[in-house]
């Protein structure tokens, strides 16, 4: 495809595959055991601005990579390296704005008020402190909820949990979806061309959504119990990961499955759950194309195994999933369970000019009978994006029929998930059509318009697809589009 209209870019997407395994470490725990603490009781009670300083001096020490000064912050036992505090910014445990949030909106208290007196006793007793003199906060959100919990020693706080406050944001933003948001890669299988981009269709498993999160925070301790009581126990271990993930934890939420899947290779559910929390940081951006391995392993931890993929080629291979990188930077992802030869070799690539704004390949897929590649324009992402391009390659789709039966069965798949949507077939060739979508809005679901090619290949089918969110799109889009859609086509590779 092309930045430019004098420059042709053809979407070649090749690369080896590879599978295995591995058993990951746990992440740091935020309630290390610590000798008995002073009786405090006579000292003056701590204040909310006092335990904010405490975390803005914390956030600095991380943001500088100090670990040894910001590790005489926390209550953490004898034999913990202070360099393991390394990663606490990346995975959103402590932000500068969170710490903003905290001070403007969260309510402080004692621990036994903010946490509630049993999940409090918890966390004190592990580390054989006085509940009475602990604080903190419990601040819920759109974006999730953050979690502090401090001792006060009459005269300073000392860190006993630090959860997902990085991830609380000024503006309220929505409430993440359980599933993948908008402009995540879905994908389509063979024959049924079932999974479409979730633009349309919403095809990642979601895990069980939860009303009460405060509820769910009060019994976290009992669930990770169970993991600790039975280290086999998968359902156990699976329960855990869920409640996990609903209150937004999601580094643990993957670490658990991952063990988990490591039990039992052939759980359903845990296969599941992985997909839900993969889709999830996808749609964060943590797989966006020329990213460094860093991004991924400070989210993802130490990958199972490294493979060497030749020509500065390299994947880090997590459960069932491969990340690829290319020359030091992210080049695409492989759901290694459905990876095939076919994927890596097409027949042929779609190739078309686009409209010279600076397009950019954001996301590359690979997995479930299809291969993706998402485009989008400057500043925009999988996550907030008002245009879109997608190029599709459907393994072994085109024994479906000719192309009007495989454009019944692209639209009748479309309709059952949109009733609402209304379709016009603009051309039909021998080999390719051009159809547009108007898929209706919903609460959860903007409106938008799409503009489809498929292309009938030797085997596979191939999907071009541009999307405009917006009410209506001025004739002027609608003739640029069109033309693109007309002028694209349909290569062969030579190998």
């Amino acid at each position: 495809m092309s930045n430019s209209k004098s420059k042709r870019w053809c979407i070649v997407l090749l690369f080896g595959f590879a599978c295995c395994g591995g058993l990951p470490s746990e992440r740091l725990a935020a309630q290390p055991p610590v000798a008995e603490a002073e009786d405090a009781s006579a000292a003056a009670a701590p204040t909310k601005d006092q335990l904010i300083a405490t975390l803005r001096q914390v956030f600095r020490l991380l943001d500088k990579e100090d670990y040894v000064a910001a590790s005489q912050y926390f209550v953490l036992p004898p034999n913990f390296q202070p360099e393991m505090l390394n990663g606490f910014i990346q995975r959103s445990e402590i932000s500068s704005v969170g710490i903003d949030v905290l001070e403007r909106d969260a309510a402080f208290g004692k621990a036994v008020q903010t946490f509630g007196g049993e999940r409090a006793a918890h966390h004190a007793n592990r580390a054989k402190l006085d509940v009475q003199q602990c604080y903190g906060f419990y601040h819920r959100s759109d974006e999730g909820t953050g979690e502090v919990m401090a001792f006060w020693d009459g005269n300073a706080f000392k860190l006993l949990r630090l959860d997902d406050v990085g991830k609380l944001s000024i503006a309220n933003t929505a409430a993440p979806q359980s599933v993948e948001p908008d402009g995540t890669s879905g994908g389509t299988t063979m024959p049924e061309l079932a999974k479409l981009n979730p633009t349309q269709i919403a095809a990642t498993p979601a895990l069980k959504p939860v009303d009460d999160l405060a509820a769910i925070a009060q019994r976290l301790p009992e669930l990770e119990a169970a993991t600790t009581d039975n280290p086999l126990d998968v359902a156990a271990r699976a329960n855990f990961a869920m409640a996990l993930y609903q209150l937004g934890n999601l580094p643990r939420a993957w670490t658990q499955l991952r063990v988990a899947l490591k039990v039992n290779p052939k759980h359903g559910g845990v296969a599941k759950g992985l997909a839900t929390v993969f889709a999830k940081w996808d749609a964060m951006g943590v797989f966006t194309v020329g990213v460094p391995p860093q991004t991924v392993t400070g989210l993802l931890g130490d990958p199972d195994e490294r493979v060497e993929l030749g020509e500065q080629r390299e994947r880090y291979v997590y459960a069932h999933y491969g990340i690829d990188f290319q020359q030091g930077r992210l080049h695409e992802t492989v759901d290694l369970r459905t990876a095939t030869e076919s994927m890596f070799r097409p027949r042929e690539i779609v190739s078309a000019d686009l409209d010279g704004r600076g397009w950019r390949c954001v996301g590359r897929h690979k997995g479930d009978g299809q291969v993706t590649a998402l485009y989008y324009l400057p500043g925009q992402s999988n996550a907030d994006w008002t245009e879109q391009v997608e190029v599709q390659r459907i393994i072994g789709a085109a024994a479906i029929g000719n192309i009007e039966q495989i454009t019944e069965k692209l639209l009748s798949q479309v309709k059952s998930v949109h009733p609402d949507m209304q379709s016009h077939v603009l051309d039909t060739q021998e080999d390719s059509v051009i159809v547009a979508l108007e898929l209706p809005g919903s609460p959860k679901f903007a409106k938008r318009h799409q503009l489809v090619r498929l292309f009938v290949g030797y085997l596979d089918v191939h999907r071009l697809a541009y999307t405009l969110k917006v009410d209506q799109p001025s004739k002027e889009t609608q003739s640029k589009w069109l033309a693109i859609m007309k002028a694209a086509s349909l290569e062969k590779v030579e190998y």
